[in-house]
């Protein structure tokens, strides 16, 4: 549901799939591309930045255990230095 262009998702829009994987965000070319949030059946989440389908630069990663890592991340893996909350609500500085 959303923008399309040359037959491919473009500008904003919403993907639901058969998993029960949701993505709101922006399109580019038929990819995720801008900003997002990806939500998985089980409870996890990604929402910020995304380059070609992965999280890319700025954003908040939510585990479906309730642990949170907020920061950078490259082609979709957590980079540099960043908050991590554990399920208990234990903060830390975390570098990777």
């Amino acid at each position: 549901e959303g923008g399309w262009k040359n037959d491919l998702p473009s500008g904003l829009g919403i993907q639901t799939n058969p998993d029960g994987t949701i993505y709101t965000g922006e399109w580019k070319n038929g990819k995720y591309e801008g900003q997002g949030t990806l939500t998985t059946a089980d409870g996890g989440s990604y929402t910020g930045s995304w380059e070609n389908d992965q999280p890319h630069g700025p954003g908040k990663l939510t585990r479906p255990d309730g642990s949170k890592f907020t920061g950078e991340f490259r082609k979709g893996k957590a980079v540099g230095e960043g908050e991590l909350i554990t399920p208990e609500g234990k903060e830390t500085k975390v570098s990777l």
